[in-house]
């Protein structure tokens, strides 16, 4: 019979600390849980923002006092579906930690037990995540939970981040691209229009048409007005038609 670690889907992890002998220390570490690839380094917070942006990842071990910038300065830029496992020889900055829904907590040196228990936490909480559609939204110092239900748009707002449209008139900016977006929320009523935004057509109460290349498009529960090209809008008729 297999075993659960052979059995577990791979955890896809980021490692961001200042200095390469605990980079290389938790690299062996984790060599021992197979279930784990490693799939980015940085060495500093600038250079981790930028690893952030362009890799795909579960879960990021984050250093706290680095050069320049400590590791809360980039909870905005961990993708909202990710872990964050906060990794320093300091236990004054756990409370600060736990603020920002941190899944755990590791002192240095890492004993390997305590690693392996951070990774049960880590499997159980994204289990859990995933399976109540939750999503992390990190603002600043504000953190809270909204349910892929909850989001009527999805708009990309610059090369590596997106505004999500959440009803009451909400709108939370995170990292990732509407393409990727697409790929979670397609099976969660929200559609492509084109390849900037997302919408959920039982969302739209109101269609505009300005000109046969332009139509705005108005969502429950959003203030802002969507004005659509002539393709997207070709796509949104057929959404609310109901159209093939």
């Amino acid at each position: 019979m297999a075993s659960e670690r052979q059995l577990a889907t791979p955890l896809r992890a980021v490692l961001v600390d200042d200095e390469p002998l605990i980079r290389k220390r938790f690299r062996q570490m984790l060599s021992h849980h197979p279930e784990v690839i490693i799939v980015g380094e940085a060495g500093s917070a600038a250079e981790a923002g930028g690893l952030l942006s362009n890799v795909e990842c579960d879960l990021v071990f984050l250093d706290v006092v680095m050069p320049e910038a400590d590791g809360f300065s980039l909870i905005s830029r961990v993708p909202p579906t990710a872990a964050v496992v906060f990794v320093t020889a300091h236990e004054r900055f756990a409370r600060h930690a736990f603020d920002v829904a941190a899944t755990d907590y590791l002192l240095k040196p890492v004993d390997p037990d305590r690693l392996a228990e951070c990774l049960r936490r880590v499997r159980a909480r994204l289990a859990t995540q995933r399976a109540s559609d939750q999503i992390l939204v990190v603002e600043g110092d504000r953190t809270r939970r909204v349910t892929a239900a909850e989001i009527v748009a999805v708009e990309q707002a610059g090369d590596a981040a997106v505004l999500l449209h959440i009803a009451r008139d909400v709108a939370a900016r995170v990292s990732g691209r509407v393409g990727e977006w697409a790929e979670r929320l397609q099976e969660r009523g929200l559609e492509r229009v084109s390849r900037s935004l997302l919408l959920r057509p039982e969302a739209i109460v109101h269609l505009e048409r300005l000109s046969r290349n332009e139509m705005l498009v108005e969502l429950a529960g959003v203030s802002k007005t969507f004005r659509l090209g002539r393709t997207a809008a070709v796509r949104v008729n057929r959404l609310v038609s109901g159209s093939p």
